[in-house]
């Protein structure tokens, strides 16, 4: 079974990072767009990363909520906790690399996913849009739950590693860590 991730609505303050304050980290070897698209372009960032300052922030027009252990950022990349870091980062680290973020004193880590899922071909077909805009097909997902058994956190260029998804094992330690912050919608 494999899930989509998305943040759990408005209860939680908001992170904020400015991809562009990033970019200043890489050589200028490396084109800015592959940079600011990290997450599509399968860049490593462990080797030029440096001290990032990051932030929460309340959302506007809402009552101040707690810090999520996980949240999602840009694309398939998340943002984890201390304490989420701490309860994870064993099971994950094959699927990715953990890019530290200051943030209010506190350590916080950036998931660069590196791991793709293998699509299931039988179910899955990418959105198609006429000359106007208009949706003809629309996205199906669905992966070959082989494939992915072990997988904990993955990624699919069929959305341009726009969405990270998961299986079943990481929703299930997400939850039995007592961890906050993102919510999971079932692939059918």
């Amino acid at each position: 079974m494999s899930y989509s991730i998305r943040n759990d609505g408005f209860d939680y303050q908001g992170f904020y990072l400015d991809p562009y304050s990033v970019t200043d980290l890489f050589p200028n070897e490396i084109d800015i767009d592959d940079v600011i698209q990290f997450y599509a372009k399968d860049l490593q960032m462990k080797p030029y990363w440096r001290d990032v300052q990051a932030e929460f922030n309340p959302i506007e027009g809402l009552p101040v909520g707690p810090i999520p252990d996980i949240c999602t950022w840009m694309g398939s990349s998340l943002v984890f906790s201390p304490k989420a870091y701490d309860a994870l980062a064993n099971h994950l680290n094959k699927f990715g690399e953990f890019l530290p973020l200051s943030v209010n004193g506190e350590t916080f880590y950036l998931f660069n996913c590196l791991t793709h899922g293998q699509l299931n071909d039988v179910y899955s077909r990418a959105e198609k849009l006429d000359e106007s805009g208009q949706v003809l097909q629309e996205e199906r997902i669905r992966f070959n739950d082989i494939d992915t058994k072990e997988k904990l956190l993955f990624k699919t260029m069929l959305n341009n590693c726009s969405v990270l998804f998961c299986n079943e094992k990481f929703k299930d330690l997400y939850n039995l860590k007592n961890l906050t912050g993102i919510t999971f919608d079932e692939l059918n």
